[in-house]
């Protein structure tokens, strides 16, 4: 590269720096449409979530009775193991 050239393109640069002033430059239309339409994404994504969870229903009841139920049913199989017997799918535990 020439000095010229090189001359040259070091004015080039210092010209848009000079033209670019930093409190004028914007994000634009550009920007602001991607931050719209995160915005409207967002929006579809937690309706969707308080439906969903509009649907669940949880028996804190049920729960319990299944947890009991399976406690139950550990302690037989302990007892059913100490005792030789075979489970009741026909396995030894």
């Amino acid at each position: 590269m020439s000095a010229y050239a090189a001359a040259h393109t070091a004015q080039a640069g210092a010209r848009v720096l000079a033209a670019l002033d930093e409190s004028k430059v914007t994000p634009g239309v550009t920007g602001f449409l991607v931050v719209a339409l995160l915005g409207i994404a967002l929006w579809f994504l937690l309706r969707s979530f308080v439906r969903h969870l509009g649907r669940v229903r949880f028996d804190e009841d049920a729960v319990e009775q299944r947890e009991v139920g399976r406690a139950g049913a550990a302690s037989a199989d302990g007892r059913r193991a100490r005792e030789g017997r075979r489970t009741q799918d026909g396995r030894h535990p």
